[in-house]
């Protein structure tokens, strides 16, 4: 069987510029019916079975109903639902962790959503998932469906088993509802960064992660960029410690001008090179009316790329593909401003300073920076356990000398034979 996302968008509505918002999580943890209903869920049909999830302990199910007694005795499908706040302004985007265990090789669905509950049905837009293993994440932006107009409707989240099997059921987990506005800005891009690339698996480490060094608030406003719209993003610890490279910084520049920055997020990096909101979500949507922008693509201690041309950034119910930075023929500013590596390109590593240029020798060159974290005067000394801008590969140890050192990499940056040679961040 193959999975499907069912979209219901609407027109455009007007909106006020304001911050994604994470507005619902539930992952199920506590494994029981009761907490769940002291949690505000509701359900039709017998109480919710639960099995382990994939990201949790636990994951909720529903099980279809008896069809060899038929009718059924109620109009709903077999569901949960939680209420939520109804705004006609905002796009309601469901990521759901999602299983179908249909027996006898029938048909099982598991649908998540956002809708309507009514005394005689329901209505919802969300996404569907109708393979027997789990689908991690699944997601879905949608423009609320209006209200029906009828006496006892409630908007909220809707779990539901479609399909024709007795016995069979389905499982949610690790459900979020993020809302944003109408009408803004809206990116979806993917990038690599040098230092932590593994050519063997085109993907990056996520060792920071790992080892809970990633901090939970971005640190681009302590290193003293600007922020316009952005600034203070936050996540929690059990997402960054699962997938995520580390931190990143987002700028829309003006299609006029490329040196004007309209607004700015600071979003997460994950081993693939997407790029995902604090939530762990994409797309990205900026405090900016939707249209035509450069992007800029920055990390701490790597150089910063910019899009050669300007991006048509549409509101997210038209939003186009990804953005792929990590594309050799995506086009970006300048000459060289990306390292070429196995099936892509990624961001020059090296940048220990954070002053946007990699240099081995001379004044405030970045090699020194490395030696001075470890103490500045034994080169085999390393430094475990800090979030460090000398930690340029980004493995959680800085180190001066031997296997996989930090210093090499600057030098490699530079070209790796000329010390005095430096290489520049080319942005506008």
């Amino acid at each position: 069987m193959t999975s499907r996302a069912i979209a219901v968008l609407l027109g455009s509505l007007s909106g006020v510029l304001q911050a994604q918002t994470l507005l619902f999580h539930e992952d199920f943890e506590s494994g029981a019916a009761s907490s769940l209903a002291a949690n505000g869920w509701t359900w039709i049909g017998n109480d919710p079975t639960f099995i382990a999830g994939p990201v949790s302990a636990h994951a909720a199910g529903r099980e279809s109903p008896d069809l060899s007694v038929p009718p059924i005795s109620t109009a709903h499908m077999p569901l949960l639902f939680h209420p939520l706040p109804y705004d006609p302004n905002v796009y309601y985007q469901v990521i759901a962790s999602l299983y179908a265990d249909a027996p006898f090789g029938s048909i099982a669905v598991a649908n998540a959503g956002t809708g309507w509950l009514t005394p005689s049905g329901l209505s919802m837009s969300g996404v569907s998932w109708s393979d027997g293993s789990w689908a991690t994440p699944v997601e879905f932006p949608a423009l609320p469906i209006g209200p029906p107009g009828v006496t006892g409707e409630q908007f909220g989240i809707l779990l539901t088993i479609g399909g024709s099997a007795t016995m069979s059921h389905v499982y949610f987990d690790d459900l979020k509802v993020v809302t944003y506005p109408v009408g803004q800005a809206t990116f979806a891009g993917k990038v690599f960064l040098d230092g932590p690339f593994m050519p063997g698996t085109g993907q990056m480490s996520t060792a920071l992660g790992a080892l809970s060094l990633l901090p939970l608030t971005e640190p681009y406003s302590a290193l003293g960029y600007p922020q316009i719209g952005g600034g203070g993003e936050s996540a929690t610890a059990d997402l960054l410690a699962t997938d995520i490279v580390d931190w990143m910084r987002l700028e829309l520049r003006s299609q006029a001008d490329p040196t004007q920055v309209i607004a700015t997020r600071q979003v997460l990096l994950a081993r693939n090179g997407s790029l995902l909101t604090p939530f762990g979500t994409s797309p990205i949507v900026f405090d900016a009316p939707a249209g035509n922008y450069h992007v800029v693509v920055q990390h701490r201690n790597h150089l910063g790329i910019l899009s050669a041309n300007a991006l048509d950034l549409e509101d997210a119910a038209f939003a186009g593909p990804q953005h792929d930075f990590s594309n050799a023929a995506f086009p970006v500013w300048g000459v060289n401003a990306r390292k070429v590596v196995v099936g892509g390109m990624a961001l020059w590593a090296g940048d220990a300073s954070s002053d946007h240029m990699v240099k081995y020798a001379g004044a405030a060159n970045d090699r020194d920076g490395i030696l001075l974290a470890i103490g500045g005067t034994v080169p085999t000394a390393t430094l475990t356990g800090q979030y460090r801008l000398e930690d340029v590969n980004l493995d959680g140890i800085v180190k001066y000398a031997g296997a996989a050192n930090d210093r090499d990499v600057v030098l490699q940056t530079i070209g790796g034979t000329l010390p005095t040679s430096t290489r520049v961040e080319q942005l506008p």
